[in-house]
């Protein structure tokens, strides 16, 4: 499309020019080379060099074909086939010996137009292909992106989930220790028990048999109720995600003024952020001194960590960033990421409840 319409203003000039034919061959002539360029362009590469090579032809051995030459040297140049220039050489021969020589400057002018039209055509297509191609690969890379975010949510995850697990595991422990306990001893007073004649004595071991079934009844509760809400200790699992800090001889200051009343779905995220933060910290930051501060106020939230990295600088396509972001917006909560000669900084708040 864009070919037909550059050709037409070419076409419209070429009509301006005429190498000695009559009325009765204008029409004639024109619709001849208006049919020789449309061939030469819908045709393959083979074809195309044919027709423009008869076209160059016909302008020797009939010269008003010479008018539209313009018009063919788009398609000869679109084309490649540069060699078929120097065949022009031919009709201009021909012009000079007819005697019609003082048309041709407008014959060099306007081919010169086909040349600028053609190298335009030719800047603009290559603009296009790498437009497209360009895309493509961001397409591409976004699919990437999607694809590692998933990953890293699901190693996260994993992560969490494992320290829910060593919970669970610790208050199954617990069961087993205190109330398996209690329960050997109770069975080993319901035996004596049976054996003790004396009802006073009958009437103490019942006494002491109801206390043990009562301590382990209390106990059972408490572990049940632990295995809700309870069953993710924040403050052991921020504290265990910091530790890798101390581990590197930084200088930490850890906070965690909060209560165990926090919903699973806020404990899960701060204790991915936490770990996320302080492995980029290890990674990427050049500071001496972490805090990480979480505390609990009437109407949020808050988690904040912060370091004293020189330079420090924030890449807002990072993965980690990415995911931290889209964690706290599935809580309507607001995070702020801050950089700069002081150092990188988180700031969290969620909402309660």
């Amino acid at each position: 499309m864009r070919d037909l319409v550059n050709k037409l203003p070419i076409f419209v000039c070429c009509l301006t020019l005429s190498y000695g034919e009559n009325n009765a061959a204008v029409v004639s002539v024109a619709l001849a080379s208006l049919i020789f360029s449309l061939l030469s362009q819908v045709s393959p590469k083979k074809l195309s060099l044919a027709i423009q090579a008869v076209f160059i032809f016909l302008c020797v051995v009939y010269l008003p074909f010479f008018a539209y030459f313009p018009l063919i040297l788009y398609d000869i140049l679109g084309d490649g086939h540069y060699y078929l220039c120097a065949a022009a050489v031919f009709p201009v021969i021909t012009v000079f010996i007819d005697g019609n020589a003082d048309k041709l400057p407008l014959t060099v002018v306007y081919s010169l137009i086909c040349l600028l039209l053609q190298q335009k055509t030719a800047l603009v297509e290559r603009l296009h292909g790498e437009l497209i191609k360009t895309r493509d690969s961001y397409a591409y890379d976004n699919i990437l992106l999607e694809q590692k975010n998933l990953r890293l949510r699901e190693s996260q995850d994993s992560a969490v989930h494992i320290a829910t697990l060593k919970e669970r595991g610790r208050i199954a422990r617990e069961i087993h220790d205190n109330v398996g306990h209690m329960l050997s001893r109770s069975i080993l007073q319901v035996g004596a028990l049976q054996v003790i004649k004396d009802e006073e004595l009958r009437s103490d071991g019942l006494k002491q048999l109801g206390e043990t079934l009562n301590s382990a009844m209390t106990s059972i509760k408490n572990s049940v109720h632990n295995l809700h809400d309870d069953s993710i200790d924040l403050k052991a699992s921020v504290r265990d995600a910091v530790k890798p800090i101390e581990d590197k001889g930084i200088k930490l200051r850890c906070e965690t003024d909060i209560s165990e009343n926090v919903p699973d779905k806020i404990k899960l995220c701060f204790i991915s952020i936490v770990k996320e933060g302080i492995s980029n910290i290890i990674k990427h930051s050049n500071a001496d001194s972490v805090t990480v501060i979480l505390r609990e106020h009437p109407a949020f939230y808050q988690l904040v960590i912060e370091d004293n990295g020189k330079n420090a600088s924030v890449n807002g396509n990072g993965i980690g960033l990415m995911n931290m972001k889209s964690r706290i917006e599935e809580l309507d909560g607001i995070i702020n990421i801050t950089a700069g000669k002081e150092g990188f900084r988180i700031f969290i708040t969620v909402k309660r409840g």
